[in-house]
């Protein structure tokens, strides 16, 4: 009786395993992405990917960004990152006209750049699906 008890234990947690780690295998392009500061949410806008369904080849992540609005936020503000589907690994850059550079992310957290400006956050993901990138416009207001 404990045999079969622990063997139905042991493939009900193997199956519960197989599926958080393969539900990316499900969809047909990366998850979604928000950003979430204080009570605002910030929608991320998809960029290329390469995914089990295909590749996307869209134009760079400052392209993508420029055809929609700003997000006006405050400076230096933390900034929850929620993807749909946690991704394995991800890294977050920031960029200006000038320049690019790498941001830490600690819990999923990033903080808003600390000078005034526009600023692009792009994220680059990867799934055991595939990889997929983000990007959104900041207006950093310090109002």
């Amino acid at each position: 009786m404990k045999k079969r008890l622990l063997i139905s234990v042991g493939v009900l947690l193997f199956l519960a395993v197989i599926y958080i780690t393969s539900r990316s295998f499900f969809l047909t392009e990366p998850p979604d992405l928000i950003g979430r500061l204080d009570e605002q949410e910030l929608l991320f806008h998809k960029g290329s990917y390469v995914w089990t369904s295909g590749i996307a080849d869209a134009p760079e992540p400052t392209e993508i960004a420029n055809q929609y609005e700003g997000y006006k936020v405050a400076p230096s503000t933390d900034m929850i990152l929620s993807f749909s589907i946690q991704p394995s690994e991800y890294s977050v850059a920031q960029v200006t006209d000038m320049e690019r550079s790498t941001i830490p992310v600690k819990d999923n957290t990033i903080r808003t750049p600390s000078e005034p400006g526009t600023y692009f956050i792009v994220i680059y993901g990867e799934w055991p699906a595939g990889t997929g990138t983000y990007v959104v416009k900041l207006e950093v207001d310090p109002k």
